[in-house]
């Protein structure tokens, strides 16, 4: 690819990756998060209100779940998925993300 197209395409494939791990992360059922907003219909009102008092920390829970390696790989592979259903090339995302790297 001439006139660094590669770089942008690579650019493009990672950010894709990162709204992949966007829709994973919210549609999880923790409390805070979109994925909770289908159960909690459904709990008695006393474990809605449990969950409301849980959701203002859930966020910081779910930011230390990401590094136990089970559960982040688990993320991972969930949103590497989703991009392969949208037909976005691994190598792309890899590349993406080492330029990623690069700029920090």
């Amino acid at each position: 690819m001439q006139g660094g197209g590669g770089a942008f395409w690579s650019a493009l494939a990672f950010l894709g990756f990162l709204q992949a791990t966007a829709l994973v992360l919210n549609l999880l059922p923790i409390p805070g998060f979109d994925g909770f907003g289908v159960l909690r219909p459904w709990l008695p009102a006393d474990m809605q209100l449990q969950a409301d008092r849980f959701a203002a920390i859930s966020g910081l829970l779910l930011l230390a779940l990401i590094f136990i390696p089970q559960f982040g790989a688990a993320i991972r592979n969930a949103s590497l998925t989703l991009t392969d259903w949208a037909g976005i090339d691994r190598y792309f995302i890899a590349k993406g993300y080492s330029m990623f790297r690069l700029f920090r």
